[in-house]
């Protein structure tokens, strides 16, 4: 099974995924550079042919281009589970794909949602005032989204991202009434 995080920029899906630490990350493939702040076994570099190579072959599940960089989920191993932060678009792409088993988890952040977003955005210190206008507009349409399609983010498996132990509570709590094994949230020596 593949566990689906997503949300808009700021809500917090990076950080929901660290907390299941046991729970191993789906491998994407970039073509961007390598980042610093990029974490180990996260992506899987290519160029633009082997990306492209990678969509006709089907070893990606859905892709994306953001600028001059293509973006993609790589198809997971067979019977494993993993879990994956993607955007709300990239969520709706791949809640079509019959190839895999997933599961769909929106987190988002409390009330008042755009001044909780707008005040996380700039905390991160890497956003200038123009990129994070842009990132709230579409966090607007992408929260949206989110309420509009039920069929995709069942209510009960939505999270509200107040505080981080009360969202990764929230998470096991979802992840757990979804058949996931409660001993993977909670490893012997964590």
């Amino acid at each position: 099974m593949l566990i689906v995080i997503s949300g808009p920029s700021g809500a917090g899906k990076g950080t929901l995924c660290e907390a299941v630490p046991s729970i191993p990350l789906a491998l994407s493939w970039t073509t961007r550079p390598r980042r610093t702040t990029d974490k180990p076994r996260q992506y899987r570099y290519v160029n633009e042919q082997e990306f492209t190579r990678g969509e006709e072959n089907g070893s990606l599940l859905e892709w994306v281009r953001f600028g001059d960089y293509s973006y993609g989920l790589a198809v997971p191993p067979k019977d494993t589970l993993c879990i994956t932060d993607i955007d709300v678009h990239g969520a709706i792409a791949l809640s079509t794909n019959s190839m895999i088993d997933s599961l769909f988890i929106a987190v988002l952040p409390p009330e008042p949602m755009m001044r909780v977003l707008k005040e996380r955005l700039k905390s991160r210190g890497d956003t200038n005032e123009f990129d994070i206008a842009r990132r709230l507009r579409i966090a607007r349409e992408e929260i949206q989204t989110i309420r509009d399609r039920a069929d995709i983010w069942l209510p009960r498996n939505v999270v509200i991202n107040d505080n981080a132990l009360t969202a990764r509570d929230q998470l096991f709590a979802v992840l757990t009434a979804n058949g996931v094994n409660p001993k993977l949230l909670h490893p012997a020596n964590s």
